[in-house]
């Protein structure tokens, strides 16, 4: 196996994975790589475990791969260098879960965090309406996010019409927006979730539901915070 890693030419670690955190797309297969010093920590061919705490998310497809010298890359790494190469498969949007060998008495990991297909939140904009959407503080179509200008609520902060200009800038606004957008984020998940996976989702409690719904909503409630709200703007202790 040939190995060229384009930022990192020195191993921190006698054994280690490439990269600490990966993403890897649902239904698309990564390749995962492993490097450890030789001689200095191996001086020959290893067989090698994988596994995982959890492969709800994603699948190991090669649980037992070779660690062996890889002859070309000392170009790269100016030394010698073993590899190996661990493949997954994402299963289906959710939480990070890590992945660990065992070698002489040494345990590796690196987290895998499984991402939707689509990327949601590309082309993702925002528009305050003057138009009467009832009850719902906000409607997405396509990737516009429209807020409802005559809400009660959105009024509070945003005042009238000719006042959005200048209000839609103020913090109290900014704080709604985010969270309006990460509601919106994690409706979106759930909802092509549960397109692709409709037998798990028919038999799901209604809590069980919730859980997931806020599950979603606090991953993106912290960027969207910092999206609307820089910490230069903030004026806690």
């Amino acid at each position: 196996v040939s190995v060229i890693l384009q930022e990192k030419k020195e191993l921190e670690e006698l054994f280690q994975f490439e990269k600490k955190n990966y993403s890897i797309k649902e239904g698309k297969t990564k390749k995962i790589r492993v490097f450890a010093k030789w001689p200095e920590f191996i001086n020959g061919r290893v067989k090698l475990k994988v596994f995982s705490e959890n492969e709800k998310y994603f699948k190991i497809l090669n649980k037992s791969v070779i660690l062996d010298y890889d002859n070309k890359a000392i170009k790269d790494f100016r030394k010698r260098i073993a590899s190996a190469t661990v493949l997954i498969k994402g299963i289906k949007y959710g939480k990070s879960t890590k992945i660990f060998i065992e070698l002489q008495d040494q345990k590796i990991s690196t987290t895998v965090r499984v991402i939707p297909q689509k990327e949601i939140g590309a082309n993702f904009r925002i528009e305050i309406a003057n138009v009467d959407l009832g009850s719902q503080r906000s409607v997405l179509v396509g990737n516009l996010l429209k807020i409802n200008g005559r809400h009660k609520i959105i009024q509070r902060y945003l005042g009238p019409e000719d006042k959005w200009n200048k209000n839609q800038n103020s913090i109290h606004f900014r704080l709604l927006i985010a969270e309006l957008v990460a509601d919106t984020v994690a409706r979106m998940i759930l909802e092509e979730s549960s397109q692709k996976h409709r037998e798990e989702y028919e038999s799901l409690a209604v809590s069980s539901l919730y859980q997931k719904h806020r599950e979603y909503m606090n991953r993106f409630l912290e960027i969207a915070h910092k999206n609307q709200i820089p910490d230069r703007d903030l004026t806690v202790g």
